[in-house]
C-alpha cells in the first residue's frame, strides 16, 4: 500500500484525536504512504469544520494531496452511486462518497474511512478495484 484516500469521517476522527493524528503520520511516514483525498472531501470537512477547530482542520489538511475530478472521474463516480444503490437495499452512498471511491480507483489504494460502512463497503463491491479499512485499524499501534 503506497497510498490511502481519507473519507471526511476519517479527516474528522483525525481532527479530534491530534495524538492518533501525529501517530498516523508517523506510521505512514515510516511505511512512504502518502495521504491522499477528494476535493468533495475537502469542501466537505474545511466547510463543516466548526469555528473552534479550523485552524486544526486547515494543519491536518497541509499534511493530505487533494486529487482532482474531472469529467471522468464524475461519470466514473456515478457509475458506481447507481450499481451501489441497486445491488445493496442497505447502502445508500451519496456523491461524495461515489467520488472518493472512483479517485481510489483512479489511484489504485484503499479507502480509510470512519462510519459509513455500508456505503463504502457497497461501493468497493461495485468497483471491485479498491478495499475499505476503517481509520482505527490505521491507527492502531
Amino acid at each position: 500500500m503506497k497510498e490511502v484516500l481519507l473519507d471526511t469521517g476519517a479527516l474528522i476522527g483525525l481532527q479530534r484525536d491530534r495524538r492518533a493524528f501525529l501517530g498516523l503520520l508517523g506510521s505512514v511516514d515510516r511505511r512512504g504512504i502518502q495521504l491522499r483525498t477528494s476535493p468533495a472531501v475537502l469542501v466537505e470537512f474545511l466547510g463543516g469544520s466548526p469555528r473552534a477547530l479550523r485552524s486544526a482542520s486547515d494543519w491536518l489538511m497541509s499534511f493530505v494531496e487533494v486529487g482532482t475530478v474531472d469529467e471522468m472521474i464524475g461519470r466514473r463516480a456515478a457509475t458506481l452511486m447507481r450499481a451501489s444503490l441497486d445491488g445493496s437495499t442497505q447502502a445508500s452512498p451519496g456523491a461524495i462518497d461515489a467520488l472518493v471511491a472512483a479517485e481510489a480507483e483512479r489511484r489504485g489504494c484503499e479507502v480509510v474511512i470512519s462510519g459509513d460502512r455500508n456505503d463504502f463497503d457497497a461501493l468497493a463491491t461495485a468497483s471491485g478495484r479498491f478495499k475499505v479499512i476503517d481509520l482505527e485499524d490505521v491507527v492502531a499501534p
